[in-house]
């Protein structure tokens, strides 16, 4: 692209920097991971298009690709002026998101893929123990070692660079080949405190790696492996896939899987669980779960309403549906 683009015409590869900005940047994301926007599709195939039309309908007229971009930078910098605090806690939280060793999927979950992969669910030391030995190599080196200098400065700017729109492990994953020498440095001085029985420079270095390692490990809101919303939304997927697979039945089990981990707080699950009892033809599987459902669970309004609405498709019929 860059001899096209040299020996032709300057182009460039994507102008959409405008757009993630105001992802991470918005009034309707605290956290600052991805959020689905109202009037944005949360889809690679529509996300563009979707942008470009809100940006069109309120500044009234066509936009060049140049144009939509800079239109939700300025979106996003009145609302951070607008919000200052707001925008500091987000950016904060973004800072704090993007050390923590949880791995924010974006449309692969790793967690989920362990349930077939026996290679992730090896006891492997994950971005949470490299970061906290990588912190203190630089502290033990950075005076003395240039590459460690060049390394550290790396990781710092390219740690902006992706706190400043939003956090996805796939945006974070540049920096380990960084961190892992800075790591490697970090517990060959640990090694070496040790063999030299510097016993108060060892409580040094350990205090360095058990803080950082604290703060890596630390649950964050909703941002953890086994939160009951972040599994809903993951075994939700897998269902979408298993339908799209043309395997309802798989589907109907995977939903069955969501709602028992979250049955109250998550009714996208049930919403899809009912879908599919439907599409499927089993009403009548259906509606024995979701008596059981509401017997477990009284006062489950989304569950209740799923029951009526079933009882309803049966009594009126193959004919009606």
């Amino acid at each position: 692209m860059a001899l096209r683009n040299h020996h032709l015409q300057w182009i460039l590869t994507t102008s959409q920097a405008g757009q993630n900005f105001y992802i991470g940047n918005n009034p309707t994301n605290p956290w600052g991971a991805y959020g689905a926007l109202p009037f944005v599709r949360g889809n690679p195939h529509f996300e563009e298009a979707d942008f470009r039309a809100a940006a069109e309908a309120q500044a009234g007229r066509s936009l060049a690709p140049r144009e939509v971009s800079r239109f939700w930078f300025a979106q996003a910098f009145q609302h951070m002026r607008e919000h200052p605090a707001f925008a500091a806690r987000a950016m904060f939280c973004k800072l704090v998101l993007f050390w923590n060793d949880f791995e924010i999927s974006d449309n692969q979950d790793q967690y989920l893929l362990e349930r077939d992969s026996w290679v992730l669910r090896l006891p492997l030391l994950g971005f949470g123990g490299v970061a906290p030995l990588a912190l203190l190599g630089v502290i033990a080196a950075v005076r003395t070692r240039r590459a460690v200098r060049l390394l550290g400065g790396f990781v710092i700017l390219y740690c902006a660079s992706v706190v400043a729109f939003f956090i996805f492990s796939r945006y974070r994953i540049q920096v380990v080949p960084a961190l892992l020498p800075l790591a490697a440095v970090g517990a060959a001085e640990l090694v070496a405190r040790i063999r030299d029985r510097s016993w108060t420079r060892v409580a040094a270095a350990a205090a360095v790696v058990a803080g950082a390692g604290l703060l890596c490990f630390h649950r964050f809101g909703i941002f953890s492996r086994d939160n009951e919303l972040v599994v809903e939304m993951r075994l939700r997927h897998l269902g979408e896939v298993y339908e799209t697979a043309g395997m309802p039945d798989r589907a109907i089990d995977v939903f069955q899987e969501a709602v028992r981990g979250c049955p109250t707080r998550c009714p996208q699950a049930l919403e899809k669980l009912f879908a599919a009892y439907v599409k499927t033809g089993r009403l009548a599987d259906g509606e024995a779960y979701f008596r059981a459902f509401t017997h477990a669970h009284p006062g489950q309004p989304d569950g209740e309403r799923d029951l009526e609405r079933l009882m309803e498709i049966e009594a009126a019929g193959p004919g009606r549906r």
